[in-house]
This record gives structure tokens, sequence and C-alpha cells, in this order.
């Protein structure tokens, strides 16, 4: 629960510090101002915030000690992943990272259009959420649209081609 407020809080305090710290300092580096824009971008700063609220959970979920009725609530815990499943889950994961971060070095260096990189980005996106959709679709035996994971794929495939899309 601690890293969890430290995350919540943290998240806010980023967003709010990003953007004119950036523009204060590394936004006068013509090289990085190229790259980024004098001001940073509304997705950009959402992204460092986010990661950085990651990272504050982390940090103060590993000082804090551990709650074994807590513990039970966790994706293992509630039968959401078992844990070959949850071992495939992040090594998706970082592939899809990898494959967002090549798309945006693609971009930035004027190797693929946004428009292309962002169709790319949401497809893989897509495609990583249908086929967890199917999946869990075929085991409660419905068809895959009445899959929440379904839906959810099509809001974050939108949400990763506005990000390549507004680059």
């Amino acid at each position: 629960p601690a890293g969890g407020l430290a995350a919540i809080i943290s998240g806010i305090f980023f967003s709010y510090l990003l953007p004119p710290l950036y523009s204060a300092t590394l936004g006068n580096y013509p090289n990085i101002s190229l790259l980024f824009g004098e001001q940073l971008n509304f997705f950009h700063s959402v992204f460092l915030a986010a990661v950085l609220a990651l990272l504050s959970l982390v940090l103060v979920s590993k000082l804090g000690q551990p709650d074994e009725e807590k513990a039970k609530l966790t994706w293992t815990g509630l039968g959401i992943f078992n844990s070959a499943q949850l071992a495939v889950f992040f090594k998706v994961l970082l592939l899809s990272l990898a494959i967002y971060a090549a798309l945006g070095a693609l971009v930035a260096m004027n190797g693929l259009s946004p428009t292309v990189a962002a169709w790319v980005g949401a497809a893989w996106t897509f495609c990583c959420f249908f086929l967890s959709a199917k999946l869990k679709a075929k085991a409660l035996t419905v068809p895959v649209y009445m899959e929440d994971r379904f839906w959810a794929g099509g809001l974050a495939s939108c949400a990763i081609f506005m990000l390549y899309y507004f680059f």
C-alpha cells in the first residue's frame, strides 16, 4: 500500500515538474530540442512521469515489509495468471517496449514516418491484446468480443497510434 501511495503522489509530482524542468534544462540543447521540441510533448511527459512513478512504487515497496494477506491479491494469487503465463506476459511486455523504442528511434532519425510507426505500433498492441482475449474467451466459451481484453486492446492501440502519429 505504501508503494502504491508513493506512486500516486510521485506521479502527480513528476507530471507537473517534468515540463518546466525540461524547458529550463534539456530543452535548451539544440540536439535534444530538435528531437523532442523546445517544450516537452504531453505524451513524452506522461511516459516519463509513469516510469518515475513506477520506480517509486518498486523502491518504496522493497523498503517496506510484505503483508502475507495482501500478497494473495496479486495476478497469480487471484488466478489471473499462473507462473508460466506471467513469464510469457513479461516477455511480451519487454518485447513490446523494445518494438515501441525501435519505432520511436526510427521516427526520430527520419527512417520511418510517424504515420507508419503509428499503424505498426497500434497493430502490434491490438494483436497482443486480441490473442490474450482470444485465449480467455476460449476458456470461458464466449465470443472474443465479449472479453474485456478485446476492448482494452482497442483503447490501448488507439493510444499507441496517437503517441506516434503526433510525434
